[in-house]
Formats: C-alpha cells, structure tokens, sequence
C-alpha cells in the first residue's frame, strides 16, 4: 500500500512538473506571431515616417511589441546598384506572455528600405 501511495505520488509529481515547465515557454506559433507583428511595425513606421513610439499587443495580450524610430535617411545608396533607397531604422521590444509570467523577450534594431526609382524593399532584421 505504502509503494503504491509513493508511487502514485512521484507519478504526479513529474507530471505536474512536466507541464509547469511547458508553460514557462513561447510557442513556436507565438514566436511566428510576435515576429510577424514586428515586422508590420517597422512598415508602418517607414511607410508614414513616425516619429512617435508604436505599440502593437494582442487581444489576449500575450504578445506586445513596441517599436521607435532611430533614424530616417532618405538617400542611401545600394551597394551593388546604383539605386537610392529611403531607409528606416527601429527599435524594437518584444514581450511573450503566458499568463502574467514574460517567458520570452527580444530586443533588436530593423531597417527596412525602399528603393526609390523601383520600389524594390529590402528588410534587414537585427541589425548591429
């Protein structure tokens, strides 16, 4: 009996365990999300040219991105073409909640350029 009690008890407490540490991680689907809202912030943020701070979250709030513009420049040259781009730097703060725990963060810079004869978009992500 006392076998079958510790048994049982070191049965639930793996699997208790097991899922306590599924949920302290992002899913690959949130991670895809987070990523694809990121890169509609640098887009909008290049397409108007903002100047203020962009904040993007979920319904259910477990995705929250904020983006801020670095620097505008309107002339830079490729470098194997000869074509001008308008560039956008921004910066960029991810957070991934499951419940109210952050389980994931990321912070980088992107730069997103338009060509300017073309329109040919080139996007550079994290940038250092």
């Amino acid at each position: 009996m006392k076998k079958s009690v510790i048994l049982a008890s070191m049965v639930a407490s793996f699997l208790m365990s097991g899922t306590a540490f599924a949920a302290g991680k992002a899913s690959k689907e949130q991670q895809d999300d987070a990523e694809y809202m990121m890169r509609k912030i640098v887009e909008d943020i290049h397409a108007r040219k903002l100047r203020t701070t962009v904040t993007d979250t979920t319904l259910d709030k477990s995705i929250q991105v904020v983006g801020a513009p670095v620097k505008f420049m309107d002339k830079k040259k490729g470098k194997n073409s000869k074509e001008l781009f308008a560039c956008a730097h921004v910066s960029l703060k991810t957070k991934i909640r499951n419940g109210k725990k952050v389980v994931h963060q990321v912070k980088r810079t992107d730069e997103l350029c338009k060509g300017t004869k073309s329109g040919k978009v080139l996007y550079v992500a994290d940038i250092r």
